[in-house]
């Protein structure tokens, strides 16, 4: 990528290191610092969904 307005709105963007994170275990091409990022961000992601879904689940409940 050669845009800078791209270049930064990529480093912002969660997805990013989640892609590079694949293609490092995939084909090694990436850095493996990606990795880590992404299983950071898979972590928070998910955690957030099932603590979002269990209040969604209580309320509906109530």
């Amino acid at each position: 990528m050669t845009a800078k307005w791209l270049l930064a709105i990529s480093w912002g963007n969660p997805v990013t290191y989640l892609l590079e994170g694949c293609r490092y275990l995939l084909a090694g091409t990436s850095q493996p610092i990606f990795l880590l990022i992404a299983l950071c961000v898979l972590s928070l992601t998910a955690l957030s969904s099932v603590i979002f879904a269990l209040k969604s689940a209580s309320k509906i409940r109530r």
